[in-house]
């Protein structure tokens, strides 16, 4: 008799848990929003590291399983928002991760502010998302931002390379206005200064008109923000005119980004930039990442990989925390933000500020060929930058 009862009890208790509205059987929604077609190294970057960091797992935690849904943003703010509307309001997504393009991070905040959804940014930049104004519980950022590594890299020129005047040149957008911006208050602090900031629309083709004597008279040194094929038409044509020969070359971090240098060939050849995540970066964490990402997909993975890796963690901490429970928003954003410390990442321990901004330990790199391949090879560690260190400068 005792048997027929558990029996009756085990069928009940698998009955109602495949019911649809059962809270622990219904996968985990997570949506990506990003720039697959016109930014497909970092897109492809954040989704695979994040894929690596659930199937580390066997895609389940707290008796959960995933569910992953792809959305191509084309780099446009109205798509954009579109697609996230999309995500939210019919995937009923629990977590949003996006974007690449800082201004289509831009249009999407005061939307998101008012949905019961956590958003975790892997890639955008500008300073203007994590602030005061704009930060919320729900919204997390696992890149650094361009005040965190425009800003030490300015200084790094002016206090290590003795250079005191520069120019400036990148994408007419958020991100490259905020990368030069930032350059230019490290410069200053330094006491060096920018000359002349020179703005170009995305796509462009030919940099003779901005590549001039005149927009180059007095540098000593010249930085660089753009991002993609943008960056390697600009180290190209920054070579073949002559003036990697005659000026130093700095980059935000977008510039020297290896998947994309190695079609530059020699012409990025000794560029310097920094970065918080290279695969060259020697601790146990990093090589165990390493190993496990080239097992998996075959290439080596760089900072895209990275954040999309440890949004992966993140998520899979937080959900452990609540042990699976996405009905109660709050708590799970409490939970992201209290485990956090105890993740540590393939870059170091993941550390938050108080807007959940992430702290990273900076290193400045330099283009160099290694085995056939070019990669960012650390040449100077700048410690530990967070956001809220910088804004002071922005004051002045």
């Amino acid at each position: 008799m005792k048997r027929w009862v558990g029996l009756a009890v085990l069928i009940v208790l698998l009955l109602i848990g495949s019911l649809p509205g059962y809270p622990q059987a219904a996968p985990v929604r997570i949506g990506l929003v990003l720039s697959f077609a016109s930014q497909p190294v970092q897109s492809r970057g954040v989704e695979e590291g994040l894929r690596l960091a659930l199937e580390e797992v066997g895609n389940r935690v707290a008796g959960r399983t995933f569910e992953l849904y792809r959305e191509d943003d084309e780099g446009s703010p109205t798509v954009g928002l579109s697609k996230t509307r999309r995500l939210v309001e019919e995937r009923r997504v629990d977590f949003l991760v996006g974007t690449v393009w800082s201004h289509v991070a831009l249009a999407l905040v005061d939307y998101l502010r008012t949905r019961d959804v956590i958003w975790i940014i892997p890639v955008a930049t500008t300073r203007l998302l994590m602030t005061p104004e704009r930060a919320t519980p729900r919204m997390f950022r696992l890149v650094d931002t361009s005040d965190q590594n425009s800003f030490p890299l300015g200084r790094w020129v002016v206090h290590k390379r003795g250079h005191r005047n520069l120019v400036a040149i990148g994408f007419d957008v958020a991100a490259g206005h905020d990368g030069i911006g930032a350059f230019e208050a490290g410069v200053r602090a330094a006491g060096g200064r920018v000359l002349r900031k020179i703005f170009v629309r995305v796509g462009t083709v030919d940099y003779a008109p901005f590549l001039t004597p005149a927009n180059l008279e007095g540098a000593d040194a010249v930085y660089a923000w753009f991002a993609g094929v943008d960056a390697i038409r600009f180290l190209k044509q920054y070579d073949a005119f002559g003036w990697k020969a005659r000026l130093p070359l700095y980059g935000g971090r977008p510039m020297v980004d290896e998947a994309y240098v190695s079609e530059a060939g020699d012409s990025a050849l000794g560029v310097i930039a920094i970065t918080p995540y290279t695969p060259l970066l020697d601790t146990p964490e990093s090589r165990r990442f390493v190993q496990a990402f080239q097992r998996r997909y075959g290439r080596l993975p760089f900072s895209y990989e990275e954040s999309g890796y440890t949004t992966g963690k993140l998520i899979l901490a937080g959900l452990q925390a609540v042990r699976g429970d996405t009905s109660r928003r709050e708590e799970l954003a409490q939970a992201l933000r209290r485990e956090a410390p105890k993740i540590i990442t393939p870059a170091g321990p993941l550390r938050l500020d108080r807007y959940n901004q992430r702290i990273f330990d900076q290193y400045v790199v330099r283009v160099e060929r290694r085995e056939g391949q070019l990669l960012n090879v650390p040449i100077d560690r700048i410690g530990q930058v967070a956001q809220v260190d910088v804004w002071q400068w922005w004051r002045r």
